[in-house]
């Protein structure tokens, strides 16, 4: 009886592991694609800028 509560107490740590480490991976994607998208916005508008000066 004790051996089959650890193991559902382990199966449901795991589990809480498992979504904690989900959602810091939704984080961190999240926070990558928003630099990554600030990153491409900022280069794509500073060459129409150098362009503009130049010509």
């Amino acid at each position: 009886m004790a051996s089959i509560f650890i193991q559902l107490h382990f199966f449901a740590e795991g589990k809480r592991c498992v979504q904690v480490r989900f959602k810091a991976v939704l984080l961190f994607q999240l926070i990558l694609f928003c630099s990554l998208f600030s990153f491409l916005h900022g280069s794509a508008s500073l060459p129409d800028a150098k362009n503009s000066d130049v010509q």
